[in-house]
């Protein structure tokens, strides 16, 4: 067994965390973690091909960083907003914290393929409509978890964007 002896007040300490768990576990919910750790992912991959793009062009300014990470900061509240909308209307269904997931993490990968089409980095077609799709599911609210293809992508067309 493996044990962390921090000073002589591991029981504030151990309080202290069940406390911050508490909390977290309120705020974001217990369900649907894999969706909470991909926008996770794709915000900070997004932050990463920011940058690049910002040190390619010799442009990296704080301001735009600052701004970026407000809002991505506002794209969290309203993760949070949406646990407490499921808690208090769907019984604790992530219903709509998983259409508010889908959408961001739609967004922030759309913004991810933006960023690397700034850094000449070549997009298939076909990611970028199933990605605006994915988007648009999350703003309207229709999921489709079958596993089948939109009918409007077929996954063997493979255009170039040009």
């Amino acid at each position: 067994m493996f044990y962390i002896k921090i000073g002589a007040n591991t029981t504030t300490v151990a309080k202290i965390l069940w406390g911050l768990g508490l909390i977290i576990g309120f705020l974001f919910g217990t369900v649907s973690h894999e969706l909470l750790i991909a926008m996770l992912f794709v915000q900070l991959l997004d932050v990463f091909t920011g940058l690049l793009v910002g040190g390619k062009g010799g442009k990296i300014r704080s301001d735009r960083l600052r701004r970026g990470i407000a809002t991505k900061t506002g794209y969290w509240v309203l993760v949070v907003l949406a646990n407490i909308a499921d808690v208090i209307l769907f019984d604790r269904q992530p219903i709509v914290k998983t259409a508010v997931l889908f959408s961001l993490i739609g967004n922030e990968a759309l913004s991810i393929i933006e960023n690397l089409a700034l850094l000449d980095i070549f997009i298939p077609a076909t990611l970028v409509k199933y990605l605006e799709k994915v988007k648009d599911k999350g703003e309207n609210n229709q999921m489709d978890l079958t596993g089948s293809y939109p009918e409007e992508i077929n996954p063997e067309d493979d255009e170039l964007e040009e």
